[in-house]
């Protein structure tokens, strides 16, 4: 066991990349993804103070963040399904958030392996799992004698990464002001029992706040009721706080969902589920994003303060902004997106490609600044495969093999989007009010700022905006031509017919024709 030491005035011990890396025998790589998942999800009290280039975590906060790896959601096979095995290369280091099921060959399609489970079964799920492992989690912390031990606040905060209690006023609040064994000013410990028995009666099952599906009234316009929020649901195991609420788009078929920051509130974490031919727009700034087992989507995410994770996915097209990303096991996909962390590619992954952030909607900038996410550096272009041996997961910039080829089909894992096939995407919505408020850093409306985005904040690389300036280009020279072309009035009524004719063909084709009744019923206040 590499030796560990103690942080200066915390109390803790504290364990840094180099140590952790001997001690798991893992490359130094995997090492940092492990401590930078981590950081992701831990509340602001627990977050280290050292810089990232002598990068410490609390030792006992990385075990409980390796205990929760241990979680797998519920089983998202069939009765009699197997997952084929292979997929992986022997040998192959493990992904550092590897919660959600293993990969499955490319003969097999991945959503139609899984089974409907629902949100809240996960929910339940991850309850008992929490519930089983408490003795074994506080048996990590416990201090003093052996025969009566005891936990101390400090080290019973760092429970903090897996629950947490409605009503407590911010998310840098403490666990420990929740727990009326542990608020008291004059105590530093207490029986380790005790707190056993506190948080097993206290402990309940998350709830989403908000959930969006077939029971849902249409288009994601009906909320359910609010939910008791305690275990964690977070995409990857993170604490909830007050406003940290759960949301959840679950189940949608062949339908158009629209949500905003007065839909969804301020900072939540949100999932969207087994989700089919469908159209989301989540257009507010979010916490943690998890979008799992969805086909023939897309799916527009406000900007994601923490991390955003897409697995088991197939002809998804993704639009976000976020300080992190996470691909596991999904096919033939699009992440238009500007991170500002490198894109970590795990799993079973095929076909995936890559492109520059490629839209806008009004409060935009005003809901980056919410999520602290900054337009550089963006890493967009710089993928990770931590799937594939430690030397083909160096990022390589601005190339086309970027990822190497899948080990059993030939395919490419990940490539950037060639420029040429490169358009921007039009978010169809405006604001009621003409521009929202800008918040602060704790969601707070600053009455002083108003902000409206009417251009894509993020630096278009030099290839991808030359071919979108060639395209326009194009229909500007179609359009002169019309006009100067000298066409009679019956000439232009048909060429006008038969342009019409052609555009809704395309509509209809694409399948962007349900699209266009969706968002004219909403316009008419029918949903």
């Amino acid at each position: 066991m590499a030796k560990v030491h103690a942080v200066t005035g915390s109390g803790g011990i504290s364990i840094n990349v180099a140590q952790v890396t001997t001690c798991l025998n893992v490359p130094e790589l995997h090492t940092r993804l492990l401590f930078d998942a981590l950081l992701s999800l831990a509340p602001p009290h627990l977050q280290p103070s050292s810089s990232n280039s002598d990068l410490q975590v609390d030792v006992h906060l990385l075990l409980i963040f390796l205990v929760l790896q241990a979680y797998h959601r519920p089983s998202t096979l069939r009765t009699g399904d197997t997952w084929p095995a292979g997929d992986i290369p022997p040998g192959s280091p493990p992904s550092p958030e590897h919660i959600g099921g293993s990969p499955v060959k490319s003969s097999v399609s991945l959503t139609a392996a899984r089974s409907k489970v629902s949100t809240s079964t996960d929910d339940a799920a991850q309850y008992s799992y929490i519930i089983k492992h408490i003795p074994a989690i506080l048996d990590l912390l416990k201090q003093g004698d052996a025969r009566n031990p005891s936990i101390s606040v400090a080290r019973f905060n760092l429970i903090g990464l897996l629950i947490h209690c409605p009503g407590a006023p911010t998310s840098d609040t403490p666990l420990s002001a929740s727990c009326p064994l542990l608020n008291k000013p004059d105590v530093d410990a207490v029986p380790l029992s005790a707190v056993q028995d506190w948080l097993t009666q206290n402990i309940g099952p998350a709830t989403p706040s908000v959930r969006l599906g077939p029971s849902s009234r249409p288009h994601g316009t009906g909320v359910a009721s609010s939910g008791h929020v305690i275990a964690s649901s977070a995409p990857a195991g993170g604490a909830h706080m007050e406003g940290h609420h759960n949301v959840s788009v679950e189940g949608v078929c062949k339908s158009t969902v629209v949500q905003r920051e007065s839909d969804i509130g301020h900072m939540a974490d949100v999932r969207i589920v087994d989700c089919q031919d469908t159209v989301v727009y989540l257009l507010a700034p979010m916490r943690h994003v998890l979008v799992c087992g969805c086909t023939d989507c897309v799916i527009v995410v406000g900007p994601v303060a923490g991390s955003l994770k897409v697995e088991l996915c197939e002809r998804v097209h993704l639009v976000s902004a976020s300080r992190r990303l996470r691909i596991s096991s999904c096919h033939d996909s699009v992440f238009c997106i500007a991170t500002s962390h490198p894109p970590l590619v795990h799993g079973d992954c095929r076909n995936l490609q890559l492109a520059p952030y490629n839209t806008y909607y009004e409060q935009l900038e005003s809901h980056l600044r919410v999520a602290g996410i900054k337009t550089a550096p963006n890493y967009w272009d710089a993928p990770l495969n931590i799937t594939a041996a430690p030397a083909a997961a160096v990022p390589a910039r601005n190339g086309v093999e970027l990822v190497p080829h899948s080990p059993d089909s030939g395919k490419m894992v990940v490539s950037l989007l060639p420029p040429e096939k490169f358009l921007p995407f039009t978010v169809p919505f405006r604001s009621i009010i003409g521009g929202a408020p800008a918040r602060g850093a704790e969601g707070e409306i600053d009455p002083t700022r108003r902000a409206i985005t009417n251009t894509n904040p993020f630096t278009m690389p030099q290839a991808y905006a030359s071919a979108l300036q060639t395209k326009v280009a194009a229909v500007e020279e179609l359009r002169r031509g019309v006009k100067e072309g000298g066409l009679d009035t019956n000439t232009k009524r048909d060429f006008q017919t038969v342009v019409q004719a052609h555009f809704k063909e395309w509509l209809v084709a694409s399948g962007n024709m349900r699209q266009v009744y969706d968002l004219a019923r909403m316009e008419r206040g029918e949903v």
